[in-house]
């Protein structure tokens, strides 16, 4: 013990004398530096040190070389655990890097091979790249699918919560009803220019906008640009198309990212819900009654104003509805 106490003084007495020796040479251009006299052991490695040489300073006995020798490996070895250690950190790539980086080596492979254009092989690297911001591959349903049930659900929740709420139709609803929208959502990433559905079209499913731009049209005419938050290919689900099908025709503007809610779940959803059935009504109501008094007082009814109409005013008109309701319930009760 008294020699690992040595070699712990001897460390401590080096390390001021090493400050000592560096704060000297960058004082020694304006005055000489004087040494503190209450670090004796300092000034006298100094000598023994820097002024005879660091080999003046060496174990004397066969314990002593033993012990610093031990130490000496020691030293080396934490020296080598810790760069290895530092270079992993940087170097080591997550496991969705990992497969990120191998599924874009597999697309050049397939695309070199089967000798696409080079048009095609950027449309779709760009389409990856901006499927996966992060550069990081996973399988998101395969992970949903194991776990249990009540937690997949709140993941879901946490995923898709805050495009439901800012979307005019839905932010109407119930909290109940919006987590039901969330655990029924299915992702889907569409290519810019792909056609999500075309007039004519049997409705399917109704689509809200999470990431990206997508174009409505009507025979030809441009009529709205969809983006984060904005639903479309709803006009068949509430009851606002006299044939039944789709009066528009929606393409991506660029790479989008789509949150689908198939019409069987929509449906499912009004049967269960029947508060979310009168909401939705008394918003379509709400818009179906504006187009008439424009037509009745002669004014001018643009297609955009037909075919995309303003939920967020027949929201308001829905919350201040069922508020002016609800106040008149409490008042009847109270008397």
């Amino acid at each position: 013990m008294s020699t690992i106490g040595a070699l712990v003084a001897l460390f401590s007495a080096l390390l001021p004398a090493c400050w000592i020796q560096v704060l000297s040479a960058v004082c020694s251009v304006h005055a000489p530096l004087d040494l503190p006299r209450r670090t004796p052991s300092a000034r006298s490695l100094l000598d023994a040190g820097w002024r005879r040489g660091y080999g003046d300073i060496s174990a004397s006995t066969t314990l002593e070389r033993g012990v610093a020798s031990v130490v000496m490996v020691l030293g080396c070895g934490f020296f080598a655990w810790a760069t290895g250690r530092l270079t992993n950190i940087l170097t080591k790539k997550s496991i969705c890097s990992e497969a990120f980086e191998s599924k874009m080596s597999q697309l050049q492979e397939y695309f070199v091979n089967r000798g696409i254009s080079d048009r095609l092989v950027d449309k779709a690297m760009s389409y990856y790249m901006l499927k996966f911001p992060t550069l990081r591959l996973f399988d998101e349903d395969s992970i949903l699918l194991d776990l249990p049930r009540e937690l997949s659900k709140e993941l879901l929740v946490e995923l898709y919560a805050d495009v439901i709420q800012d979307s005019p139709i839905f932010g109407v609803l119930s909290k109940e009803v919006q987590k039901e929208l969330c655990y029924r959502i299915r992702p889907q990433f569409v290519e810019a220019g792909a056609v999500i559905f075309a007039e004519g079209d049997a409705p399917r499913e109704m689509y809200v906008v999470r990431f990206g731009y997508v174009q409505l049209s009507s025979r030809g005419e441009e009529l709205l640009s969809a983006q984060r938050g904005d639903v479309f290919g709803e006009l068949e689900m509430v009851g606002l198309s006299s044939t039944g099908e789709r009066r528009r025709t929606a393409r991506a503007v660029t790479v989008c990212d789509l949150c689908v809610i198939a019409a069987d779940d929509w449906w499912e959803l009004l049967r269960a819900y029947p508060l979310m059935g009168k909401k939705i009504s008394m918003m379509s109501k709400k818009l179906v009654t504006d187009l008439e008094h424009l037509l009745r007082t002669d004014q001018c009814v643009s297609t955009t104003e037909l075919l995309c109409p303003r939920w967020d005013i027949a929201a308001d008109y829905a919350r201040a509805k069922l508020s002016s309701a609800k106040k008149r319930q409490l008042a009847a009760v109270s008397q």
